[in-house]
């Protein structure tokens, strides 16, 4: 039996009630799938352009959102292609430019001549750039600043999908503690489903179906599933890690679902300071947190007074809400809080299509479903 680069052969176990097992380990662990990964150096190289513009020129699909899709598809093995023609030996080629800006220099300083300053101009030029996109990509892998960019959800590990007929019939939320609080006014519920207008360098190229691609989803309210499929990485937060605990989860999500999600979240910001209580200082557009903090410091001092009645502090752990909240409730309390039934079904549709593949050793694994109950 195989288990990725260990390997087990159960032996016969005789007279003992027991099989004795042989475990193998195996340094070399074969050819593995490596996900795409676009690096910045590529944009500057002519070629890119010009496969970009081969690929839009064709037509896959006749919704645009999937179009889209699978030109992109169709256009990683021609940049896969560009990579090891012309930056899988960039450190070669480096090497090679030295060597001979070092000899043209030796050259210069033994007779001096224009050709010899236009070639070393030329070489030192060709090694700059070289230099530059050697470092670009250095850069772009070791950089973890992306960790900030990925989507907030870290349930990802979940057992199975149960099915559950009537969970829409039976209701999530008190709607009578709704009804006290704030709601959504008119002119707000027409600012959420107002229409998408569209607002690089191969932009012009591929401007007219990405955008189209976006607009449909805001038309039709439907996504299609490929679109929004995120990756996991595992990021160690100790030097040997033993436990899931111990690994940071970062979710990686498509361009075309990161651009319908800004635009969802752009206009969610515009209205959520008027449903969510004074109360709630963190992560609502022009509160603080740090008032909760200075009240909660006044509080607790007025707690030496003498001649003062009873009292105490809890101390709560909160838990990411987004890891144990109901997707019924969810959409009751957007229904609850007067959300347009459009913008609800976008939002709904977001969350509730996505799929996850989880990325060990560089290799993705098949994407599951994920399901919340």
């Amino acid at each position: 039996m195989q288990w990725g680069h260990l390997s087990t052969i159960y032996e016969l176990p005789f007279i003992s009630d027991h099989a004795p097992m042989s475990l193998t380990f195996n340094d070399h662990q074969g050819s593995r799938k490596i996900p795409f990964k676009f690096f910045n150096a590529w944009a500057d190289h002519k070629r890119v352009l010009y496969e970009v513009q081969q690929i839009w020129q064709q037509r896959f699909h006749i919704q645009k959102i999937q179009d889209v899709w699978m030109k992109l598809k169709a256009l990683r093995p021609a940049l896969r292609k560009l990579n090891v023609e012309e930056f899988k030996f960039i450190r070669q080629k480096m090497e090679i430019a030295r060597i001979e800006l070092e000899k043209v220099q030796k050259s210069i300083d033994a007779s001096c001549s224009d050709e010899l300053l236009l070639k070393e101009k030329e070489l030192i030029q060709n090694l700059d750039k070289w230099d530059m996109m050697e470092e670009g990509t250095l850069k772009q892998k070791a950089r973890a600043k992306w960790i900030q960019l990925g989507d907030s959800n870290t349930k990802y590990f979940s057992t199975g999908k149960n099915t559950c007929l009537h969970c829409q019939s039976i209701p999530a939320i008190d709607k009578l503690v709704l009804h006290k609080g704030a709601k959504l006014n008119q002119q707000q519920r027409i600012e959420l489903c107002k229409d998408v207008t569209p607002a690089e360098k191969a932009w012009p190229i591929v401007k007219d179906e990405v955008t189209g691609a976006v607009m449909e989803f805001f038309t039709t309210g439907k996504l299609y599933r490929a679109i929004n499929c995120t990756a996991i990485t595992l990021v160690p937060k100790v030097p040997k890690p033993k436990t899931i605990k111990e690994f940071r989860t970062i979710a990686c999500c498509t361009i075309l679902y990161k651009m319908i999600s800004k635009i969802l979240e752009a206009r969610i910001q515009g209205i959520i300071s008027t449903i969510i209580n004074e109360s709630q200082a963190g992560f609502i557009p022009g509160r603080k947190i740090a008032d909760n903090i200075l009240l909660a410091h006044e509080l607790v001092k007025a707690y030496t007074r003498k001649n003062i009645s009873p009292r105490c502090m809890i101390k709560i752990d909160l838990h990411k809400v987004h890891d144990s909240v109901e997707w019924p409730y969810m959409k009751q309390v957007m229904e609850e809080l007067r959300f347009p039934q459009l913008f609800t079904s976008w939002v709904m549709e977001c969350i509730q299509t996505v799929d996850y593949s989880i990325v060990v050793n560089a290799e993705p694994t098949k994407p599951f479903n994920a399901a919340k109950d």
